[in-house]
């Protein structure tokens, strides 16, 4: 009986913490779930603004900025966009392919959902990378890099105009893929 009562008050707690409320103290580590928004107006931000909060995970930190109530009021009132996925087509558009079976990865199945872009290839292989909207134009292109864990080497991607399934260019140790929608 004591794990459905905790059960229920996670239920009731996690929405209140997602929507627009004016929180007093930011939630507890682990209670916004990754790529939500709270707002805080506990006095750390200027007069006329408020502390907009993104959830992180395990792996990426809990985001903080200062944001406007008008900003508060027009992020909260946009409608959240619904997952892009395509299949693009790789290929090299030039350079040299300088890393272990590149030549066998021929698909990247993209997805963009929750502010993060995620890209994973035939074999298994997976690219994300997170708080994109940070990087792009409101065309929907831009420039996102991501440094490579174990190598600590910059991967660039060059995302063309639109909103729905576009070419990506990644610039890779010398190498620039081609991702093509098929």
């Amino acid at each position: 009986m004591m794990k459905l009562v905790v059960s229920l008050g996670l239920v009731i707690a996690l929405p209140l913490v997602a929507s627009a409320e004016l929180l007093r103290e930011e939630p507890k580590p682990g209670a916004l779930p990754e790529g939500v928004h709270a707002y805080v107006d506990d006095g750390t931000c200027p007069s006329g603004q408020v502390k907009q909060l993104t959830g992180g995970s395990r792996t990426t930190k809990r985001q903080r900025t200062c944001v406007s109530f008008e900003t508060m009021r027009a992020q909260e009132a946009a409608p959240a966009a619904a997952p892009v996925r395509w299949t693009a087509v790789q290929s090299l558009e030039k350079g040299e392919i300088v890393y272990c079976d590149a030549s066998d990865l021929a698909y990247r199945r993209i997805e963009i959902q929750n502010n993060v872009l995620t890209a994973t290839s035939d074999v298994g292989s997976t690219f994300t990378i997170r708080n994109i909207s940070k990087a792009l134009k409101s065309n929907g292109s831009g420039r996102l890099v991501l440094t490579m864990k174990n190598s600590g080497k910059k991967v660039f991607f060059d995302i063309d105009a639109g909103r729905g399934p576009r070419k990506i260019r990644v610039e890779l140790e010398g190498g620039v893929f081609l991702w093509t929608p098929r």
